[in-house]
């Protein structure tokens, strides 16, 4: 009879550390649980078998009260929660980019080539860069809001590059109507494609051509200006005015006599105060004097009159054309020093229509251009063979499919994923074209052959282990493995070697033609 009341009056302690006050009971109690747990041949052992269990229930009593106290608060304080998301209330950045593997750097940190696939954005604004040799850079900066997906397909630009060989060095030189600062001369970027070239300098004749400038490196331009001839007159001026642009109003002490490219040889032996005018330019003066028998010559380049145009679309990430020449950025952009008048602006956006609008800019003036892109639609029609759970963009759209499922999509790329609990995931980029219908089957019982090579930096074949999702298959490169459809991570590895260029993440449907390569290095190298 004591040692049952002892027992109830522990069970009671030990209820009261639980609930945080003494004497509850409800039911549910540390020794109601203990009574089912320990056999009753226990509790009624005679003599030392009897202090035994009474040890061993002091024991289990105590350690259970313990144990459930650490629980509440481990739950109290959150340490026993999962979250939700594991990516928290960050925005998810994806990119693709054409061509693929250029280089992406946000907010400073490169996150590796495209494609890039929901890239975790941490802050609010992520100023992006992407980077490829011979194509020009692109620079924008993107608004992140809480779990917002954004996802950028981008046309990088081909880019060339010059470099000019003047004399004399200190010539003016002009591409497409704009001056170019002598510091650039050794390495110019411009836009693959034809351009317009000016030179001009004191005392030469003028230089103009048509450059065609090609992706990468081009070969050095060279140019040697001629110098101009001198005018023979005995009693007679011979007087010439040129403007960079042609065709600007020539007037001499304000009467109109002509449009550039001017000359007379009838000028008065005076003074005259010259003024040149042209729409889309500013003004522009000068004097000179006219003597018998002299000769002489003005040039005079034209300075555009300019505004800025603040482009912004919905949604964000759209090329920008200005009058037919691509603009190096994205959307959200501001383009300054923009030539008065008439302006084309169109943008363009992959999956999405060309947007165009005619503009008049306006000298001194920023102006706003907001455009609501129109979604281009196409048709997606997939079949999972034997069955197979079908997402798109991470999003499940057909659980258990086992017919074919045709949808309608948003043109552009999109990720397709379909699972199957035994036979593996098929994870491919896919491509939507406006109005069309792209069919996919993915057969899981279907297998294909698969070539992999391991090579050196000289291209010389190295014997190396293949691994296939983390395992070892036992071959060694060079070598045709089999595998059913879906995606794979396959690496190959050599002691005294590191792999330069992988793991590869590939997705076997029989459409790969050209072997799997991996390049491995010497640990010195």
């Amino acid at each position: 009879i004591q040692y049952e009341e002892d027992r109830k009056k522990r069970a009671q302690e030990a209820e009261s550390l639980m609930n945080g006050q003494n004497g509850s009971n409800n039911g549910g109690s540390v020794s109601s649980f203990l009574d089912k747990a320990i056999p009753a041949k226990v509790l009624h052992s005679e003599g030392k078998n009897r202090e035994s269990a009474k040890f061993t229930r002091n024991i289990i009593y105590y350690s259970a009260a313990a144990s459930v106290i650490l629980l509440v608060v481990l739950k109290l304080t959150g340490l026993l929660d999962y979250p939700s998301n594991k990516m928290g209330s960050d925005g998810l950045l994806s990119i693709t980019s054409i061509p693929n593997h250029a280089i992406v750097f946000v907010n400073g940190d490169s996150i590796g080539q495209t494609p890039i696939d929901k890239y975790q954005v941490a802050s609010a604004k992520a100023n992006l860069l992407i980077m490829k040799d011979n194509y020009f850079t692109v620079d924008t900066t993107l608004s992140m809001d809480s779990r917002e997906s954004i996802r950028l397909d981008v046309q990088l630009q081909p880019v060339a590059r010059l470099s000019f060989e003047i004399i004399p060095n200190d010539a003016g030189l002009f591409i497409n109507d704009q001056e170019i600062p002598k510091e650039k001369w050794s390495e110019l970027l411009l836009p693959v494609g034809e351009h317009q070239i000016e030179l001009q300098h004191e005392g030469y004749v003028a230089y103009y051509s048509v450059l065609k400038a090609e992706q990468g490196v081009n070969n050095p331009i060279k140019i040697n200006l001629t110098e101009e001839g001198v005018f023979k007159a005995e009693n007679t001026s011979v007087f010439k005015i040129n403007s960079i642009p042609s065709g600007a109003s020539v007037y001499l002490n304000d009467k109109y006599v002509g449009k550039t490219p001017y000359q007379s040889s009838n000028l008065e032996e005076r003074f005259y105060a010259l003024r040149l005018s042209k729409d889309g330019y500013q003004d522009m003066t000068d004097r000179f004097n006219v003597a018998a028998g002299e000769s002489g010559k003005i040039n005079k380049r034209l300075i555009p009159l300019t505004g800025s145009l603040e482009v912004k679309t919905d949604p964000p990430g759209a090329e920008i054309y200005l009058s037919g020449k691509r603009i190096n950025g994205l959307t959200p952009y501001t383009l300054n020093q923009i030539k008065s008048g008439q302006n084309t602006i169109t943008l363009k956006k992959d999956g999405y229509a060309d947007y165009s609008v005619d503009i008049d800019v306006m000298a001194g003036k920023t102006q706003n251009i907001d455009a609501v892109l129109k979604q281009l639609f196409g048709n997606l029609s997939v079949l999972a063979v034997p069955w197979g759970n079908i997402f798109i963009d991470d999003q499940l759209v057909l659980k258990e499919a086992q017919f074919k499922k045709e949808m309608e999509l948003g043109a552009g790329n999109h990720q397709l994923r379909i699972e199957h609990p035994t036979l593996g995931i098929y994870d491919k980029s896919i491509r939507i074209e406006p109005g069309k219908i792209t069919e996919i089957m993915v057969d899981f019982n279907k297998k294909h052959s698969l070539r992999i090579v391991a090579k050196d930096p000289q291209g010389s074949d190295i014997y190396a282990d293949v691994f296939v999702d983390g395992k070892q298959i036992g071959e060694k490169t060079p070598i045709n493995i089999s595998l059913t459809t879906g995606t794979y991570t396959i690496s190959v590895s050599r002691s005294g070697y590191v792999l330069a260029d992988g793991p590869k993440k590939v997705t076997i449907d029989g459409s790969m033609s050209n072997p799997l390569s991996f390049t491995l290095k010497k640990n010195a190298e």
